[in-house]
């Protein structure tokens, strides 16, 4: 929910393109994709859930494209909630491959894509995201978890 606005969008990838809808206004758009472009939420999923994850992934943000570069996890021991354990960190570091801003759609991933934003994200060894660092310009942020229900 922003701002008291409750709105629903979603994009459809088919291969070399996607179409976003945005349900309040009824508006759509579609762009050209890469065939692997993901977005931002399925990226962490993957980078959480495989333990050689790394490289380059194309990420779209709301019809803008960027290049996600993620460091090959590195073992670290951390404190959380839930006690201290190894976990894997990944960086991830964001560059746009237009020049061409976003339309603003949500706030997450307007806010989360840039090309000045670093992100560490520490992933257990059996793939629960245990924390998380972004920095960007002068703000930074941090996401511990709390717990973890079965």
């Amino acid at each position: 929910q922003q701002s008291g606005l409750k709105d629903s969008v979603y994009t459809v990838y088919q291969k070399s393109s996607a179409r976003m809808y945005q349900k309040l206004t009824g508006n759509s758009n579609t762009y050209a994709v890469r065939a692997d472009t993901r977005d931002v939420f399925s990226l962490l999923a993957k980078i959480s859930s495989d333990p050689n994850a790394g490289g380059e992934y194309t990420v779209d943000g709301n019809g803008r494209l960027w290049l996600v570069t993620v460091s090959k996890g590195r073992t670290e021991k951390i404190s959380t909630a839930l006690g201290k354990q190894s976990a894997r960190r990944h960086d991830f570091r964001f560059k746009a491959l237009s020049p061409d801003k976003a339309p603003y759609i949500d706030m997450l991933t307007f806010n989360f894509l840039d090309n000045d934003t670093k992100l560490s994200l520490w992933v257990s060894m059996n793939g629960i995201p245990l924390k998380a660092d972004l920095r960007k310009n002068l703000t930074s942020m941090s996401w511990d978890i709390l717990s973890v229900s079965e």
